[in-house]
């Protein structure tokens, strides 16, 4: 299986053949002085009629702050240096 990872603006995609994990920076608040990460997995498909895809959500996205995210990129740091025996 091929993944591709995108960066485009505020917005970092993982994707694969049917597949996509879309990773978003935004403001939020009532002066848009919070900010939230949206963490959220879609399905793709591809309707020939159309030549389009389309992607469904495949679970209700997670917001996280920029603390829980930064916790969240730390945690996966250590994950991915963890010594298996």
């Amino acid at each position: 299986m091929v993944i591709k990872i995108v960066a485009e603006g505020n917005i970092c995609s993982l994707a694969g053949s049917d597949w996509r994990l879309k990773i978003q920076k935004l403001a939020c608040g009532p002066n848009h002085d919070q900010t939230l990460i949206l963490v959220k997995p879609v399905k793709a498909r591809f309707i020939t009629a159309s030549q389009t895809f389309v992607y469904d959500d495949l679970a209700s996205p997670v917001w996280l702050t920029e603390t829980e995210f930064d916790y969240l990129v730390q945690l996966l740091t250590e994950l991915k240096n963890l010594k298996i025996v």
